[in-house]
């Protein structure tokens, strides 16, 4: 009853009033002839990295306003999103290559060559202002072969990984385990996260993720910009869902100051949204699925290959 409960919270507070409680902005978009692609890097010098996605790029951010006014930023590949955060790294790598590390998956996006120097400027004043960015780009004479894009500035992403506390992505490969399953586990993992990413968004879009009843909010001294999520949120979500069991400890690492994270009762709405679509917890979607299909969760078509929050993910349609 309480699961079926959660559910029913959710769509009822965003038909209430026929438009969602909170606001959804496009900050950039990057089109051109040629798509934006997105691959999940992995392997030694990432040499078992697989693009996924392809199609437009954009940044949104997620507004909730009222008494305590707090966001969510995403890009957007096709129909992946990911989050971005200011406790997770996002780094430029290349003329139009970027990668984010997020918990067990690092990404790399490749932009168009279209793209303007002026589109580039905006994209970064974006991440600079929603994550934790570094430019670690060096600029070429001539054009490298996409395989480079990822391999040369493989060092120094290691290193920066070395020097981080908490290690939140790792490439490498367990020992004795073929390319295509790094990858495969890699890309189901990323997508696990973009389903755990839209059902959050969508629940704090449409006000039934209510700060004063899940969030713990900190906000800066003296208030500045609203409170963005801590990455260990989402890692905690994704891990409760798929286990069915809340994290015992705090899902926040760090000064806490101008973030916002699940508190036990907001983990457990969203984790009854989750039950009350009777998937089991555990489910992982099909490898042949997560390499070639389109999420299905923003298309509204039945997701029998997905994980369990994919489905709840459908809430928001």
């Amino acid at each position: 009853m309480a699961d079926e409960d959660a559910t029913n919270k959710l769509r009822a507070r965003m038909a209430s009033d026929g438009s969602p409680r909170g606001t959804d902005t496009e900050l950039i978009a990057i089109s051109g002839a040629q798509p934006s692609k997105l691959f999940a890097l992995c392997g030694d010098r990432f040499g078992c990295s697989r693009a996924f996605r392809a199609g437009k790029f954009s940044v949104r951010v997620i507004g909730l306003a009222g008494g305590c006014h707090v966001a969510m930023a995403i890009c957007v590949v096709e129909d992946h999103q990911w989050m971005l955060a200011r406790d997770s790294m996002a780094l430029r790598v290349g003329e139009r290559a970027f990668v984010f590390a997020l918990p067990g998956v690092l990404y790399g996006l490749s932009l168009p060559d279209g793209c303007s120097e002026a589109e580039l400027e905006r994209l970064e004043e974006t991440f600079a202002r929603y994550s934790a960015y570094q430019n670690l780009a060096v600029r070429e004479a001539e054009t490298k072969p996409e395989s480079e894009t990822w391999s040369l500035p493989y060092e120094k992403l290691k290193k920066l990984a070395e020097q981080s506390c908490s290690k939140i992505a790792a490439a490498g490969p367990p020992a004795g385990e073929a390319a295509v399953d790094i990858a495969a586990a890699k890309i189901q993992r990323a997508v696990r996260m973009s389903a755990a990413v839209k059902l959050t968004s969508r629940a704090l879009l449409s006000g039934a993720l209510a700060p004063a009843d899940h969030l713990n909010v900190a906000l800066t001294t003296p208030p500045a910009a609203a409170p963005l999520p801590s990455v260990w949120m989402l890692a905690a979500l994704l891990d409760a869902i798929e286990t069915g069991v809340p994290p015992a400890a705090t899902m926040f690492k760090g000064s806490a100051e101008g973030f916002w994270w699940l508190r036990k009762e907001g983990l457990e709405f969203l984790m009854g949204v989750v039950r009350a679509y009777g998937l089991a917890a555990k489910k992982r979607p099909r490898v042949d699925v997560a390499l070639a299909a389109p999420e299905k969760e923003d298309r509204g078509d039945p997701p029998p290959a997905s994980p369990a929050v994919a489905a709840a993910a459908e809430t928001g349609n």
